[in-house]
């Protein structure tokens, strides 16, 4: 489909009534049980389109042929798609109109798909096949993620809600300050009366699974509650843009051929007014996002305000994320069925420290780096070029020092191995263990094949972690790093468990090989640690509390 056509269609319709149905796709593939590739996506956007008539036969002919031969297999309703929808839906629909159907809708998305991807700019150096294909796919494996709810919620509070160790924040008086000011009050209630609250919400919607569609009433949310509805309506307006402010927001960012490049309009402000306290909501995957990183964002806002520098926050937040991922270790480590020994360092950076979170079993032991520093959005979202991607990865992996980096987290990781090998940790450590390499992320690098081979050659091109007895690099993001370390708490050995990826999963993902053992699990154990379960049964307590002054 040609931008021209792509765009006369969506200028047909209602932009506000196109949202809403677009919105409640979202919902739907969002929260349907299989995600985009479910059976009740298909049959909302691939049934339609065998309905088609018109005009157009030789294209509608082929549109139900290729359905026919392919429908168990066909996506075409997916986070990438449908984001980019409700963006071109807020650019270009028409101020009246009516509300398009199913199959009109599923058009769209067809022609979106022949769109969605894309640079703005040529590249400006020359690239590798191996460069090429990690700046796709670190681009698409951004995408349709599912994530556990309940550890996000936990693990988000947990973090924004802890004064880090050192640092300026560490002085409980201006962090409290720096709260406030965030979240302009009382950190708790705008998570527990907010964020969390609008997670669970969104988590209900679609039309499909038998609800409303995704339009959100200040005053029916917290009419019951005991909850100022003028603190409601701060809180949601804070992310809420009129139609025009999102269209002013899409507009800074245009390809050459007039549609926007890859938007994230939506992402800072993912409700759309409609009027007077009542909003749509973009999709479940923005308020996730929400939840993950847009707290994190505000504290970076208001230490850049306050302190003048960034560096305040995203060092504050390196050492809470470190803290973080040594509590979950040493939760599993209190389990009776964990194996090994764990090795911590008495605080982070101390002399004594290994690595940040070191695992020893037998002659054997796993480093683990923890790094909390996200990518960038430009790079995450939005990079204009494969080399501006590729770049950012080869900086953050392999860098060397600047004022406002340390030297990349690979060298860091191959830097322990080398004072290892020359004994400064022994007796605690063995110089001749075999080493497993983890590097522990809060954001996703979008790991796979394509970045693990890549990261093989640049290993190679570094000379980093080329000593004898030392396995390939693991990427584990902090939801497979949790993950992990149950099975640990279970009696799965993660050294034998990592060293999988030596030979017959070499250069798969962590969470795939976790996810193949799943059916190895002791039955009657939790499915998440207790840490998770705890911390999430005392949170529950404090949203009764902040929305109805009571603790259950």
């Amino acid at each position: 489909m040609s931008i021209d056509e792509l765009i006369s269609r969506i200028r047909s319709y209602s932009w506000q009534e196109s949202f809403i149905r677009v919105a409640d796709l979202a919902a739907v593939v969002a929260n349907a049980d299989g995600g985009a590739d479910s059976e009740v996506v298909r049959r909302r956007t691939l049934d339609p389109l065998m309905m088609l008539t018109g005009t157009s036969t030789t294209l509608i002919g082929r549109i139900k042929r290729y359905i026919a031969e392919r429908r168990e297999s066909m996506v075409i309703a997916h986070e990438e798609a449908i984001n980019y929808l409700l963006h071109l839906v807020l650019l270009e629909g028409a101020e009246y109109g009516e509300a398009p159907a199913d199959t009109e809708i599923s058009l769209w998305l067809l022609g979106i798909n022949d769109h969605v991807s894309g640079w703005r700019k040529a590249d400006d150096r020359e690239l590798s096949d191996a460069e090429e294909l990690v700046a796709l796919s670190a681009h698409a494996l951004r995408f349709n993620n599912s994530p556990d709810l309940m550890r996000e919620i936990v693990r988000s509070f947990h973090l924004i809600n802890t004064a880090p160790p050192r640092g300026p924040l560490a002085d409980s008086r201006i962090f409290e300050e720096v709260h406030e000011a965030a979240f302009n009050g009382s950190f708790s209630q705008y998570f527990f009366c907010f964020a969390q609250l609008l997670l669970f919400l969104s988590k209900s919607w679609g039309s499909d699974l038998g609800n409303d569609y995704p339009i959100i009433d200040i005053n029916s949310i917290y009419s019951s509650t005991r909850i100022d509805v003028a603190n409601g309506r701060s809180w949601f307006s804070s992310i809420a843009a009129t139609r025009e402010e999102a269209r002013e927001a899409i507009k800074k960012r245009l390809r050459q051929n007039g549609l926007p490049h890859a938007p994230t309009a939506l992402l800072h402000r993912p409700l759309v007014i409609l009027d007077n306290d009542r909003y749509v909501v973009a999709s479940p995957w923005m308020i996730v996002a929400l939840v993950k990183t847009g707290l994190w964002a505000r504290m970076l806002l208001e230490c850049k305000r306050r302190f003048g520098k960034a560096e305040v926050w995203s060092s504050a937040f390196g050492d809470l994320f470190e803290g973080w991922c040594r509590s979950v270790a040493e939760d599993a480590a209190r389990q009776r069925w964990f194996r090994g020994e764990l090795i911590l360092p008495s605080t982070p950076g101390a002399t004594d420290e290994i690595e940040d979170v070191v695992l020893k079993e037998g002659r054997a032991a796993v480093f683990f780096s923890a790094k909390g520093r996200l990518v960038k959005e430009s790079v995450a979202r939005w990079a204009e070029s494969r080399s501006t991607l590729v770049d950012w990865y080869e900086e953050f992996f392999f860098g060397e020092k600047t004022k406002d980096h340390r030297v990349g987290v690979v060298k860091q990781l191959h830097r322990r191995v080398e004072l290892l090998r020359q004994g400064h940790f022994e007796p605690r450590m063995p110089r001749s263990a075999r080493v497993l390499p983890v590097i522990l992320t809060y954001d996703s690098l979008c790991e796979d094949v394509l970045l693990y081979r890549w990261l093989e050659e640049r290993c190679q091109v570094h000379k980093c972690l080329q000593q004898k007895g030392v396995g390939p690099l693991t990427i584990a993001r902090v939801d497979a790093f949790e993950e992990l370390m149950l099975r640990a708490s279970e009696g799965d050995s993660v050294v034998a468990l990592l060293r999988k990826r030596e030979n017959s999963w070499k250069h798969q993902r962590l969470d795939r090989l976790l996810f193949a053992r799943a059916g190895r699990k002791r039955p009657g154990k939790p499915k998440r640690l207790p840490i998770i379960e705890e911390l999430y049964t005392e949170m529950r307590r404090g949203i009764a509390w902040e929305l109805f002054g009571r603790e259950t």
